[in-house]
């Protein structure tokens, strides 16, 4: 699970500061807030990772991008020059061992000559930092100016071994500190020079792990951050496909449903064929309850919105590989194509679907999950969000305009269905050259203490305007 985040120069954001992230993470405020480029932060780290080209520093655009970013001048905050700096912290959880300095054991000072014990202290979160100079309208001087990963008692540096903006290309130098056994200052044990250039944005050439005798440390980090975003990272935008009448599949297994959702029917039809449950509910003595069917927990969470109350996918015929979406939009009601209903449940099913089919203990970025839906589906789908993160293990990190939603979470808040700890809430707005947020202070009972004026609009001006508007033509 990511812990936090930080940028500084990208897109629209000055400086962010550190943002902490939880559970469920909400990102709220008006259009060009600077909302999604929070989110679009962490999508470009993982189509970054998923590029062939192990030469491109960050995969802004190209064939394989998930969110074509344009250029390097467009991702930076000035109009001519930017230092991007991109900061994420997460919990390392089935990985714990991944930066624990006590791999490297008894590891060699190179300044004294002799072996020093490394810290035993563990590694539960890992930091990773990220420096890049970015020169619009001058690419080849858009360059790494710093990778660093960090732990509690190690940090790993990878930057440029000469300052000077025009000799970057040069080499680059490898640092390594760490925490020996009984003392609280880092030390540096491994500094070398005139290296390679990394590997994308967070990886060493393979002379640095040769060289420097890290046994392996520096692959292992590499695996960390692709199992955090590469594998444990999953992302839907806010404009979803159409529904169709009919959906092709010829038993193909999606990593999730796709940016656009397009993928949702393909991952439901999927889980079916590999037997794929979950469980919705713990019982009272805390045991998982009796597990369901992918298809069965979309199902039941469209029941639920008040959207469907039947849901199935079936094949038209046993000789082809096309399938159809039927519902019933009440008990008795006649069959209906999933294309011929409203089109707020084919926007909303890619995220139920999303939701039910990634891996436990994976995080789900949602823009607009709400997109099209009326109020009251829009607050059900807290409710969604809440028990995936209880039940599932996901961490939602939403962007999202619904005030119904957000009064759902300070519902359940309130009534101690979710932890306070287990929510942070943000409200973004631009001040017309760069974005500032700020963290929404809630009370055990939920309540917002300091909330920003106009956040939703001004319902009470509205109310105000037709009382005087009604004494008006009355008079």
């Amino acid at each position: 699970m990511f812990t936090s985040m930080r940028l500084r120069d990208f897109k629209s954001w000055s400086n962010t500061g550190r943002i902490r992230l939880a559970p469920i993470t909400g990102f709220f405020g008006a259009n060009s807030s600077g909302k999604s480029s929070l989110l679009q932060s962490l999508v470009l780290m993982k189509q970054t990772a998923q590029s062939s080209d192990q030469k491109t520093l960050l995969n802004i655009s190209g064939h394989d991008s998930i969110i074509d970013f344009g250029n390097y001048g467009h991702i930076g905050h000035q109009d001519s020059f930017s230092f991007l700096l991109m900061e994420f912290q997460w919990q390392q959880a089935h990985y714990a061992d991944v930066l624990d300095p006590s791999l490297l054991g008894a590891i060699y000072d190179s300044e004294s000559s002799t072996e020093v014990a490394v810290s035993k202290e563990p590694a539960q979160e890992l930091r990773f930092r990220l420096g890049v100079l970015l020169q619009k309208g001058w690419p080849e001087l858009s360059d790494l100016a710093q990778i660093e990963y960090e732990t509690g008692s190690a940090k790993v540096s990878y930057l440029p071994s000469d300052l000077q903006l025009s000799n970057w290309s040069r080499g680059h130098r490898l640092q390594i500190e760490a925490k020996s056994s009984g003392s609280d200052a880092p030390h540096i044990y491994h500094a070398l020079a005139e290296l390679p250039r990394p590997a994308k944005c967070y990886g060493f050439p393979n002379t640095a792990d040769i060289d420097a005798d890290t046994k392996g440390l520096l692959r292992l980090l590499e695996v960390s951050f692709e199992q955090q975003f590469l594998d444990k990272l999953f992302y839907l935008g806010p404009l979803r496909q159409s529904a169709s009448r009919t959906y092709l599949w010829r038993q193909s297994a999606p990593a999730d449903v796709g940016t656009d959702g397009s993928n949702a029917i393909q991952a439901l039809l999927a889980a079916r064929d590999r037997g794929k449950t979950n469980t919705r509910k713990l019982a009272a003595d805390r045991t998982p309850a009796e597990p369901i069917t992918i298809e069965e927990h979309v199902s039941q969470w469209l029941q639920e919105l008040g959207l469907a109350s039947v849901f199935e996918t079936r094949r038209l015929s046993d000789e082809d590989y096309f399938y159809e979406v039927i519902l019933r939009a009440a008990p008795g009601a006649r069959q209906i194509p999933l294309v011929d209903v409203g089109f707020g449940l084919s926007q909303v099913l890619p995220v139920l679907v999303l939701l039910a089919y990634v891996p436990e203990h994976t995080t789900v970025l949602l823009e607009q999950p709400e997109m099209h839906l009326h109020p009251a589906a829009q607050a059900g789908l807290a409710d969604i969000l809440i028990e995936v993160a209880k039940v599932r293990k996901l961490q939602i990190i939403v962007e999202s305009h619904s005030e119904h939603l957000l009064a759902r979470l300070q519902r359940r808040m309130a009534e101690e269905r979710i932890d306070g700890d287990d929510v942070a809430l943000y409200f973004c707005e631009h001040d017309g050259y760069k974005s500032e947020i700020t963290s929404l202070e809630l009370n055990e009972f939920g309540e917002i203490r300091n909330w920003p004026k106009h956040f939703f609009g001004d319902a009470m001006g509205e109310a105000v305007a037709m009382i005087e508007a009604r004494a008006r033509r009355e008079d």
